[in-house]
């Protein structure tokens, strides 16, 4: 076989495993896409909780990295939910959800308490955190209007989605 055809088999290999690890991971059922990324940041605690600065960077890459897909799985989780027309089986479902979400968090429960408190021990850790939560909680405000305006039923009337007497 010549270069050219063993590269280009490669290649061809190369698309079809990115294919099927495409599809592969989007045929799971988006509530256990997000609960793979609680796992994922129960591992990010677990191999840094001896060195928390570094965790720190680890967990807000790893959030800065996958949170667009972890809130597309939530949406996406409420909406198949919200969709099943049953109670009992949205009930079902809802349940279902809720266990597949907190299984991951349960089981390192342990392990997230010793990481935050390597952070609390750790100066640049905790700064680092702190900081990251101020600034992420300051983008909410804005955001949300927590900030000093506030939405109110008259401002959802003008709307249409609260009607006045």
């Amino acid at each position: 076989m010549s270069k050219n055809t063993v590269r280009a088999l490669v290649l061809l290999l190369l698309i079809v495993l990115v294919i099927w690890w495409y599809r592969s991971r989007r045929a799971a059922a988006p509530d256990e896409r997000l609960a793979s990324h609680l796992s994922a940041i129960c591992d990010i605690a677990e191999a840094d909780v001896s060195s928390p600065s570094q965790g720190v960077t680890h967990l807000f890459t790893y959030l800065a990295d996958n949170s667009p897909a972890m809130l597309s799985d939530l949406g996406e989780t409420l909406v198949l939910i919200e969709g099943i027309r049953s109670d009992e089986d949205h009930d079902a479902r809802a349940r279902l959800a809720a266990s597949r979400l907190q299984d991951p968090l349960i089981g390192c429960a342990d392990t997230l308490q010793r990481f935050g408190d390597a952070i609390q021990r750790d100066p640049d850790a905790r700064a680092k955190f702190q900081q990251g939560v101020t600034r992420f909680s300051r983008t909410l405000e804005i955001l949300l209007g927590a900030s000093g305006r506030t939405l109110v039923p008259a401002d959802l009337g003008r709307v249409g989605f609260v009607s006045h007497p």
